[in-house]
């Protein structure tokens, strides 16, 4: 099967820096119990409202214990469809509830950033695509917002449990699945719980399911960090408000290449002289709607394209392609950028 090329352009990024629009910051956090148990008022809405003022800034909180992902998307991703587990009887019911709470919330405003806070995922451990309902929700929220650059935190489950060897797989797989997809989203980022649900009996601690009342005040406010990180990294004015890179005048005119062969594994090229700059990496794909570089390091990238850089890659083209066996076409046409930035880019 012949080889797939896409181009990837490099282009000098804007150098003035403009003011922010003055629309609102909203938040939205979901999940089950541990959501449901965090008091958002404790610590989150605090620090976004220090962050951002108190006039720009909407949290929307709709949580339920105890519930299944599958509550949250309309559609299902499992064949055959589960008939055992958390398996509701109405898709997409929750949902529903959290989007009118939006919608109520952001009416008549002008929106400047929309970030998803998620904790859930105790619900969901026989789940097999977990990750293809996190894509769901996300896409569900970009449309009936009208607004495509979704930030999302989300948390990942503690390890409760793990100590134990019944539905350990299942834990793992979704602890595994959530820092991924997490790290591969663009506007994504995850936090740690392993420390928030501590409790002794005697001298032994024990890894409760839920966290106690400290917890969730640390919760709150890592939750905070990590979306306050993200809207910071697209302000104006700041290094990685930058929408593309700096051109690197090792390349020819700023362009190279990404070859994809049928086994889905990738090298990229200077353009037009075709020397090799990254290879013997994997190009991973989930369903045809997100894929991320896997194994192309920034030390990888750094090496290749020079410190100081903001690399967006966008595949130009692509054709049919046989991936894992089955054919099918090879969707890749969405942005994942690296950010490498020293003090001073030149």
């Amino acid at each position: 099967m012949a080889a797939i090329v896409a181009a990837i352009f490099l282009s000098v990024p804007a150098v003035e820096a403009r003011e922010p629009a003055a629309g609102k910051h909203v938040f939205i956090l979901s999940g089950q119990s541990n959501m449901a148990g965090m008091d958002p008022g404790v610590s989150f809405t605090p620090a976004v409202t220090k962050a951002f003022g108190k006039d720009r800034v909407l949290v929307v909180k709709d949580a339920h214990s105890g519930q299944s992902i599958r509550s949250w998307c309309k559609s299902n991703h499992e064949f055959p469809p589960p008939t055992t587990g958390r398996v509701p009887k109405v898709r997409g019911e929750l949902y529903g509830r959290l989007i009118g709470k939006v919608k109520a919330a952001t009416e008549g405003q002008t929106l400047q950033s929309v970030t998803l806070v998620w904790m859930q995922g105790e619900s969901d451990l026989n789940n097999t695509a977990y990750d293809a309902y996190l894509q769901e929700l996300l896409e569900q929220l970009q449309a009936d917002l009208a607004f495509e650059e979704i930030n999302l935190v989300i948390g990942r489950i503690s390890d409760s449990g793990l100590d134990r060897e019944k539905r350990l797989a299942g834990r793992l797989n979704i602890r595994r699945i959530q820092q991924e997809f997490a790290e591969a989203h663009p506007r994504g980022a995850w936090v740690d719980t392993d420390d928030l649900n501590d409790r002794k009996e005697g001298d032994k601690v024990v890894n409760d399911l839920h966290y106690h009342a400290e917890g969730y005040r640390i919760l709150g406010a890592r939750f905070a960090a990590r979306a306050i990180e993200l809207i910071e990294r697209e302000r104006p004015g700041t290094p990685a408000s930058m929408p593309v890179t700096y051109v690197d005048r090792r390349l020819s005119n700023g362009i190279i290449s990404v070859e994809f062969d049928e086994e889905g594994g990738f090298s990229i090229h200077d353009a037009p002289s075709n020397e090799a700059l990254l290879s013997d990496s994997r190009f991973w794909l989930a369903r045809g709607k997100r894929g991320k570089l896997v194994g192309m390091t920034a030390e990888d990238v750094e090496d290749a394209l020079g410190i100081g850089k903001r690399v967006v890659l966008e595949v130009a083209d692509f054709n049919e392609l046989g991936y894992w066996g089955r054919p099918g076409r090879l969707y890749a046409h969405r942005i994942y950028t690296y950010a490498l930035y020293d003090n001073n880019p030149a």
